[in-house]
């Protein structure tokens, strides 16, 4: 993907050079943009009214953002406290960074919080879909951001319905941007659309006027601003009936109204769904069967937060490569304001095989992911880095990556007003009885029942707590050696940054002492609770193999090391489950066609257990999948566009094993 290449005229106008046109009026765009675009979906009298529900807009052509800094102060200013404005914007060349600033030095300063604000999240360059997220003035604002074009953008938003209120067509002119304007796009527009949704435009070209009213939207011209006469403003009067339903279509029957969910799991993806569903009002109850929060393997001192790029974009690695990207964002404003220990300083991942070598190479010559994100070095760059020598070339660079506590972490995520917390409550049993799930718990109370609309299971003791609910998940034994580096000597020859390889190596500083965290060594099985001298002798190995120059380090601290033991839960593919836990039997009749024909396309809804959901099996990746994730399922549960596209749906979907098995009946 390319990023706009801006030109500049002698009055400071940005122009884009790919289309030859300017981006806004010369003069007052922003009054131009209010005048068009909120006026012309009498948004100013519509945000007063908004209630529970997010206002939806959707908008073509994100450029230097304008449309939605107009849109959220207006909506800071009418909409109720408390109330959400939830933007979606697409964009096939995004602008840089540097050119929004240049540009956002001449706002009026009513702008500049919120241009700060945006600027602070604002991804320069990455393909897909990014999610940000932000408050002002007691208003909760959502900004979907879609690298793409439009047509592609929009056909691949996951929603429960049509559900978008007002529609902005901006993007450059009609006869500079042929492949915008076109049919297919509104049609596009016209299946995220109910009855009542508004758009407006500024061109008045008769092909666009036309194609909307094909496309079902009863369209008139308004006056338009400045020099423009006319404008384009219009409603959809029509109910779409387009069946784009399949397997991957994660959307349960949302009649439940009751706003009341259990979580169980107290880990990063039990604490990270109750975050996200109490930051949207829900109340939340989350169990744990420990005395406190992250006591599994979520516990360990430290971790960190990266990725490992794969040789082509398929929905897996744009899975990881947005959750990667939405985690390093959710943890720089989280930290904000919760002492996380979030330490930005970048990852040097080191090839562990001849393969990851070649795969390396593969990526340095390769335009698959963007430079800002990831970059290859020179032996001699990377050593530069690290601030030591390493034993393996061939490195890469990850330079928003970074190492967190995960315990801190979950107590930040939980410390929400909107969660109670119940520890030392073990849920032995989910029944779905009389329109609601009843558990069956066992604490210092005694045994008892609560019931809960609905309940996220965020544990990996499935079987024993719904009848029948079985996934194939793998168990392993892990084991993290923590060294307190007191002399002053050693602490002077610690990396400066993360270490990635098979395992890795974490230097950090916290209650004023050099701690040093080795980690990434398993074995098949469940743990002890004791530390492994085999996993602690591979920890070690794993040292040498990175940089033997640490070696000194662990043979010379005075105190041998905190060792902790843990078992992470994964899957065969590695990736989590996340979604609504499916009917079995119904889904195996729903999608019979598979077994008969692989890749036939079904075009049914799967059939869902009302109310029952699942976040696990996130294996040794948990730091960077369950902020996304956590999204994910808030999003689901509050009927919200998701934070993934439909084409990357199907990574996480808990379906997809059915699914996988059912095309290999043939």
């Amino acid at each position: 993907m390319n990023n706009a290449i801006i030109e500049w005229d002698r009055e400071g106008h940005p122009h884009a050079r790919d289309y030859g046109d300017i981006y806004f009026s010369v003069n007052s765009p922003l009054e131009e943009s209010r005048h068009v675009f909120l006026v012309g979906n009498n948004l100013p009298e519509r945000m007063p009214a908004v209630g529970s529900r997010p206002l939806l807009v959707g908008e073509c052509g994100f450029g230097f953002g304008l449309n939605f800094l107009i849109t959220a102060e207006y909506f800071c200013k009418l909409a109720p406290t408390d109330s959400r404005l939830h933007f979606i914007s697409c964009e096939l060349h995004p602008v840089k960074r540097k050119d929004l600033q240049r540009y956002y030095a001449r706002l009026p300063s009513s702008l500049l919080p919120l241009a700060a604000a945006m600027l602070s999240h604002y991804p320069e360059q990455g393909k897909g879909l990014h999610r940000l997220q932000f408050s002002y003035r007691q208003r909760y604002i959502t900004l979907d951001l879609v690298y793409a074009d439009a047509c592609h953008a929009f056909s691949n938003i996951s929603m429960p319905g049509p559900g978008i209120d007002a529609w902005y067509l901006d993007g450059f002119s009609p006869s500079r941007n042929k492949a915008m304007w076109q049919p297919r796009l509104f049609r596009e527009l016209a299946a995220l659309s109910h009855a009542g949704t508004t758009i407006a435009s500024y061109s008045v070209a008769g092909d666009v006027r036309r194609n909307l009213e094909a496309a079902g939207f009863r369209i008139e011209k308004s006056p338009g601003f400045g020099n423009k006469r006319h404008m384009l403003s219009g409603v959809f009067t029509q109910t779409t009936a387009e069946n784009r339903l399949g397997w991957t279509t994660p959307w349960p029957d949302n009649s439940i109204t009751d706003n009341t969910v259990a979580i169980i799991g107290a880990g990063l993806a039990g604490c990270a769904t109750a975050h996200a569903l109490a930051s949207r009002g829900v109340n939340v109850t989350l169990f744990d069967k420990n005395s406190a929060i992250a006591e599994g393997s979520s516990g360990n001192p430290r971790g960190i937060v990266h990725f490992n790029p794969a040789r082509k974009l398929d929905p897996a690695a744009r899975f990881r490569l947005q959750a990667f990207n939405f985690a390093t964002r959710h943890y720089q404003v989280l930290s904000r304001n919760h002492d996380t220990g979030w330490q930005a300083g970048g990852v040097v991942h080191l090839p562990a095989t001849g393969k990851d070598r070649v795969l390396h190479e593969h990526l340095a010559t390769e335009d698959l992911y963007d430079s800002d994100l990831l970059q290859a070095l020179t032996p001699a760059r990377a050593s530069e880095l690290a601030g030591i020598e390493l034993a393996e070339p061939g490195a890469l660079w990850l330079s928003a990556a970074g190492s967190i506590s995960p315990a801190a972490l979950c107590h930040a995520w939980a410390t929400h007003t909107g969660i109670t917390l119940v520890s030392q409550t073990r849920a032995d049993r989910a029944v779905w009885k009389d329109g609601q799930w009843t558990l069956s718990l066992s604490g210092p109370q005694g045994v008892h029942e609560k019931t809960f609309a609905r309940v996220v299971l965020c544990t990996n003791e499935l079987p024993d707590l719904v009848a029948g609910l079985d996934y194939p998940c793998i168990a392993n034994h892990g084991q993290t050696d923590t060294y307190q580096v007191n002399e002053a000597a050693l602490a002077s020859a610690l990396p400066k940054l993360a270490i990635s390889q098979k395992g890795y190596v974490v230097p950090w500083h916290g209650q004023g002492k050099n701690w040093l965290m080795v980690g990434g060594s398993y074995a098949p099985g469940r743990h002890t609770e004791d530390a492994c001298e085999t996993l602690r002798a591979k920890n070690t190995e794993l040292v040498r193999q990175l940089t033997p120059a640490l070696m000194p380090i662990l043979e010379n601290c005075e105190q041998s090391p905190q060792s902790r033991c843990g078992t992470r839960i994964s899957t065969p593919d590695y990736l989590p489950l996340a979604g609504p836990v499916e009917d079995t039997q119904a889904c195996r009749d729903i999608f019979a066609e598979l077994t008969r024909n692989a890749r036939k396309t079904v075009h049914a809804k799967p059939a869902y257990l009302p109310g029952l959901y699942v976040n696990l099996g996130h294996g040794s990746s948990g730091l960077t999948t369950t902020p996304l994730l956590g999204e994910y399922l808030a999003s689901l549960i509050c009927g919200d566009p998701l934070p993934l596209l439909k084409e990357d749906i199907q990574a996480i979907h808990p379906l997809r094993f059915l699914i996988r098995t059912m095309k290999k009946q043939q």
